[in-house]
This record gives structure tokens, C-alpha cells and sequence, in this order.
């Protein structure tokens, strides 16, 4: 439109100055009006000019509601992937999907897609420092956005967090961010997809610190039998309580051996947290006998005598928890998870509750093929209910993560035996040693229960589903008619494992 104008504009002066200069003024009338008709064809509408959506820029500090993006149209206020308002609760005539709140009064962005983006202007009533927060929802974990100010990153990726639900609202993590006094155009883009938007916020930053995302709250679940990395997924996970990164809920044995809750215990006596909730399995059935744990429980100071059911004590947890806030990190067989899963309202406790299970164990192949580890095997049956009907966001982390990081060589080098830990390895070396000693599977199991993908130290597929068969072997189904994509992460190593295992050691050789 502004371009028809200029041709309009210069024409007619062009013309003008033409008649003018020859005498000839009794021709610019029907030139003029043949200049007006052509005008007339032409498109003005306002929607062309971008312009705030009240009229006047909204004032900063203030609630930016998602679905109030300037006006101007596609291509210059917003960039919408797909044609039309999908949902048709506010705002009609454009092509951003616009949803009314389920919950809440007034509207949200939603079916947000790859690609889009839509600006607000808006006015900051004084220099300074402001923190920024979004409600966003999303059925799924990896979504990111950004927000520019004038054009620039000032803020990096924003997470929104998974609830499992576009009803459920949740607020990103907030971001300092200096914005200067005066008018600016914020622009929210994405490349991810499918969550849901309902308003961005800023507010004036007081001399606190950022509110922070706080901590993991864990329940772990293991099985403290015959190995030592048992005992060294213990001692990293104290050093994570002791860097303020963890919350530990509660501790269940997954197998039926009768000294390794109190050998659990034991350590956490060590540590200096004797009073951290453990469970157990008490059906009698998983591997009884054959243990060496009692050693440690029998040496070490410990307080615990009859550890409760672990599927009472699991229920008795999560119920005291705030919905979808809870990680639970598994680092043997599966038998405590299926036992909870075929309680009586284990479930629904399982939906409301809990944010994600991490699975440490079994083999995944990078051709497909099915592969397995001891845990998986020795409780088959359970290890397919929970692979395959496990009800909310997994990430599986294969036996191939933790193979190549082997620790305890150092740790028997700097520790003496007054340090469980160290007596654990010491047992190992006598049954296991080899080439840099033992892997660490189970202390890559609470890292990334703790720290996720450990800041691109490891990386994740989320394309598929894993799936096992009757007998506990597992394989990786990329989306299919059969295998529909579904909330499952396999995470890969993604970094020099010699580098980890100097990193884990280190965490294991904490002193009480």
C-alpha cells in the first residue's frame, strides 16, 4: 500500500509540475480524476500499518496477554504457519489459533507451531532491571521459546515446563532481563511446537535474586544388592543434596534381600540424613539371598529395623506432594514401579503426581534390535507393564550411558574404610575388577534424574517409544501406525566418557 502511494504521489506531482510548466492547466482535472479512480482500486486498510492492539503501547511493568499482539496483520504483526483461527474465541478475521481458558476467564495463544511468531509494542515507564515469566502449558517436554526486545535475544531459550496437560497452566522460570525507559517492540518466537500460551509478564526486579526453578524433589528406587555402583549412586546423591539440587523424598529397595534397606540406611547415616524415608519390598520373592550388602549394614551405624511396604510408603509420599512435582529415579528391577502401578488408585496417584520416571537399565540398539540387562530380565513381567504402560513423561538411559564411565579406583585410593562407600568398592574389586574398574550405571541414573541432559553432556531422542516384550528385552520404535510417538526419551552419552567418570569420582569421594 505505502509503495502505491509514493507511485500515486510522485505521478501526480510530476504531472502537475508538467501542466503547470506548459500553460496547459485546463488538463489536470480529468487527469486527476483518472489518478483518484486508480487510487480508488488500490487496498488501504488499516491492518497494513502495525500498531498496538488498544491503540496506545501497554506500560511496562504488566501482565502482556498472549492473545492481544498488535494489529497489523500476517507478516507484519505475527506469522502464523496455518490459515484461519482454528478455535474461534477471540479476534476472528486473523490467522492465530486463539483458544478460550478452560479454567481461567479470557483466552489463550494455542496449536502454537515451528516457525510462528507474533509482536506486542509496549511502553517501559522507567529504566531497569525486570523479570520475565510466562504461562504456558504443553503436553510434552524439549519446548523452548524466545522473546526479543527490539530485535535481540536478551534472554536466551525459555523452557516451558511440562505438566501434561494444556489445562494446566505452569510459569517459566524467571528471567532478568534491563530494558530501558521508552517504547520497544517485543517479538515471542519459537521453533518448537504444540504448547500453549496465555500471557508473558514482567515485573519490576527486586534485590533478590531471580526466583529459581528449585529443587528435584526424588524418590529412588534401587536395588543395594550385589554391586557397587549402588553405593556410589548413593554417595553422588548426597553430594547433589549437598550442592542444594535435590529434595529426597524417600528410598525403596526393589528386591527382597533383608540387609540392603538398612545398608541404605547405613550410608545415609554417614552422610549426615539418617531420617530419610525408606521402603521396601516385602514379597519375598526377588532375590532373598546372595547379597553382600550385609556387610555394610552390619559395620556401619544405622537406626533402621522393619523398613515399610515400599507401595504404602510410595502412596503415603506422593500424596503429600504438589501435582506433577515429583522425579522417580529407578536404578533396579521394576517390581516396586509395577507394584504401584496395580495398587488400588496407583495410577491416578501416578498422573497427578509425578513429573517423570527415569529408568536406568536394559540395553537399547542403535539398529532396533532388543536388548535387555539383568534388571529387566529378572522381573520380565514387570518390566513390560512399566515400559509399555507407564502413564506420564519416561526417559530411559540404556546400560551403553553408564559402560565406559568406570570409577572406584580413586576412591579406594583417597578413602579409607571408615567411608561405607569405600567398603563397597573394596568388595567389588575383589569380585569384579577389571580395566578401570566398574561402570557406573546407577550414578548416571541419579545424575540425570537430578540434572537432565547435564548441559549437553548427554542427549536425548524423543522421536518414538520404547518397548519391551514378555521376556524384559527392549528395542526403540520410531513413530509408526503400530508405535505412535509417545512421551519417552532415550538418552545418549554426548561427551568424552574418561572426562565423566573424573566428574562422577569426584562426587563420590564427598566426606560426611
Amino acid at each position: 500500500m505505502e509503495l502505491a502511494f509514493r507511485l500515486f504521489r510522485d505521478t501526480f506531482i510530476f504531472t502537475t509540475k508538467r501542466l503547470i510548466l506548459t500553460g496547459t492547466m485546463t488538463k489536470l482535472k480529468p487527469l486527476l480524476s483518472l489518478s483518484l479512480l486508480a487510487l480508488s482500486t488500490l487496498s488501504f486498510t488499516a491492518e497494513a500499518h502495525q500498531r498496538p492492539y488498544f491503540g496506545a503501547p501497554l506500560e511496562l511493568p504488566a501482565r502482556v496477554e498472549g492473545e492481544n499482539f498488535d494489529r497489523g496483520g500476517r507478516k507484519i504483526a505475527y506469522y502464523d504457519t496455518t490459515p484461519g483461527n482454528r478455535d474461534q474465541a477471540y479476534r476472528t478475521s486473523e490467522d492465530v489459533d486463539i483458544a478460550r481458558n478452560v479454567h481461567t476467564s479470557g483466552c489463550h495463544i494455542s496449536a502454537i507451531r515451528s516457525g510462528e511468531w507474533l509482536e506486542y509494542t509496549v511502553r517501559v515507564k522507567a529504566a531497569g532491571e525486570y523479570d520475565f515469566t510466562a504461562s504456558v502449558a504443553t503436553t510434552a517436554s524439549g519446548k523452548s521459546f524466545q522473546m526479543l526486545i527490539d530485535g535481540v535475544n536478551l534472554m536466551g531459550n525459555i523452557e516451558v515446563p511440562n505438566r501434561n496437560s494444556y489445562q494446566r497452566y505452569s510459569l517459566t522460570a524467571a528471567k532478568r532481563v534491563k530494558l530501558s525507559a521508552g517504547k520497544h517492540l517485543l517479538r515471542f518466537q519459537t521453533q518448537s511446537e504444540y504448547f500453549d500460551v496465555d500471557f508473558f509478564e514482567f515485573k519490576k526486579a527486586s534485590n533478590d535474586p531471580p526466583p529459581q526453578t528449585g529443587k528435584v524433589n526424588l524418590i529412588l528406587d534401587l536395588d543395594i544388592f550385589n554391586d557397587s555402583d549402588d553405593a556410589g549412586a548413593l554417595a553422588v546423591l548426597h553430594s547433589l543434596i549437598r550442592s542444594g539440587e535435590v529434595n529426597v523424598l524417600a528410598m525403596m529397595v526393589t528386591v527382597s534381600y533383608p540387609y540392603s534397606a538398612p545398608a541404605a540406611d547405613a550410608i545415609n547415616t554417614y552422610f549426615g540424613h539418617p531420617n530419610i524415608p525408606i521402603g521396601t519390598l516385602q514379597d519375598n520373592t526377588l532375590l532373598p539371598t546372595g547379597g553382600w550388602y550385609s556387610q555394610i549394614s552390619a559395620n556401619y551405624p544405622h537406626d533402621l529395623v522393619n523398613a515399610p511396604n515400599a507401595t504404602t510408603l510410595y502412596h503415603q509420599i506422593l500424596s503429600q506432594q504438589p501435582d506433577n512435582s515429583v522425579v522417580i529415579a529407578t536404578l533396579g528391577p521394576l517390581r516396586n514401579i509395577d507394584n504401584l502401578m496395580l495398587s488400588s488408585g496407583g495410577m491416578d496417584l501416578i498422573r497427578r503426581k509425578v513429573k517423570r520416571l527415569v529408568v536406568a537399565g536394559g540395553r537399547i540398539n542403535e539398529d532396533g534390535s532388543s536388548g535387555t540387562s539383568f534388571n529387566f530380565k529378572m522381573t520380565a513381567a514387570s518390566t513390560q507393564r512399566v515400559i509399555n504402560n507407564w502413564p506420564v513423561e519416561a526417559w530411559f538411559v540404556p546400560n551403553q550411558v553408564g559402560d565406559r564411565i568406570k570409577t572406584g579406583n580413586r576412591l579406594l585410593g583417597a578413602k579409607s574404610n571408615s567411608n561405607p562407600v569405600r567398603k563397597a568398592y573394596e568388595i567389588a574389586k575383589n569380585r569384579y575388577d577389571g580395566p578401570d574398574f566398574r561402570p557406573s550405571w546407577d550414578q548416571m541414573g541419579v545424575l540425570i534424574a537430578v540434572r537432565g541432559l547435564w548441559d549437553g553432556k548427554l542427549t536425548s531422542v524423543t522421536s518414538g517409544q520404547l518397548r519391551s516384550n514378555s521376556g524384559g528385552n527392549v528395542s526403540w520404535k520410531y513413530p509408526s501406525r503400530n508405535h505412535p510417538d509417545k512421551n519417552h526419551h532415550w538418552i545418549k552419552l554426548n561427551t568424552n566418557a574418561s572426562k565423566i567418570s573424573v566428574l562422577v569420582e569426584k562426587m563420590m569421594m564427598i566426606d560426611p
